[in-house]
């Protein structure tokens, strides 16, 4: 179930959707009308990318996949964006609104693709990762588009500017190892893009021995006032 509260945190969470199955939304369109998630059973190898309509009053809806049960009420304010017999997941609108980035299992493997916002009936898309990825973020300009490598490494691909679309060759920036070693166990977004470039992400927190680190102590030295007194005598 997906709901929404004030950042502010005024007020009561408010109910969106009622599902059967797992919902986890990820993007927000750039016009602030639609919400992208993904929904499905069977983890995320199973999920598929819908969009909920948020501009408008909030309507309770229950989930409508052909695997899940038949819905008790009507879905006015969703609608499929990908919904095929593979997994999607894990979908990022661009910020100027033209692309929609996502992960599909369709080729075997988790790979990135790119469809047009502007023609996602017809099933247009592009394949940007070479050998599997995952997480697609974009740059707060549209004009870079980031993801996960099965090796852990952050890889970013150059966009275009033009209408129709046009990328570069994945580069890699740096080995993120040390913070997305354990993502199998978090198969979801977990690191963001900041609008000045600078990545947001949470590292797992090991021995600091183990790290090169020195350990970090707390010492505490009871009636410190007598051995000063001691040392340094009037």
């Amino acid at each position: 179930m997906i709901f929404r509260q004030r950042a502010d945190g005024i007020g009561e969470a408010e109910q969106l959707t009622q599902s059967d199955v797992a919902q986890h939304p990820s993007s927000l369109s750039a016009d602030g009308t639609e919400l992208l998630f993904h929904e499905g059973s069977g983890g995320i190898q199973g999920m598929s990318l819908m969009a909920l309509r948020v501009d408008s009053p909030a309507q309770t809806v229950s989930s409508a996949l052909p695997s899940s049960p038949p819905a008790t009420s009507p879905r006015p304010n969703v609608r499929p964006v990908v919904n095929t017999a593979d997994g999607e997941a894990n979908g990022a609108f661009s910020p100027d609104g033209r692309w929609l980035a996502y992960q599909s299992n369709e080729s075997g493997k988790w790979d990135i693709y790119v469809r047009p916002t502007s023609d996602l009936e017809r099933g247009t898309r592009f394949t940007v990762s070479t050998g599997g990825g995952i997480q697609p973020r974009w740059a707060r300009n549209s004009r870079e588009l980031f993801y996960l490598s099965p090796r852990n490494e952050m890889m970013s691909v150059q966009v275009g500017s033009a209408d129709t679309w046009s990328a570069g060759k994945p580069v890699k920036l740096f080995d993120g190892a040390g913070y997305f070693a354990g993502r199998d166990a978090n198969p979801y977004f977990n690191y963001d893009v900041a609008k000045d470039g600078r990545f947001l992400m949470i590292k797992p927190k090991g021995d600091p021995a183990s790290e090169g680190a020195p350990p970090t102590n707390l010492i505490v030295v009871q009636h410190w006032f007598e051995e000063l007194k001691r040392l340094v005598p009037r």
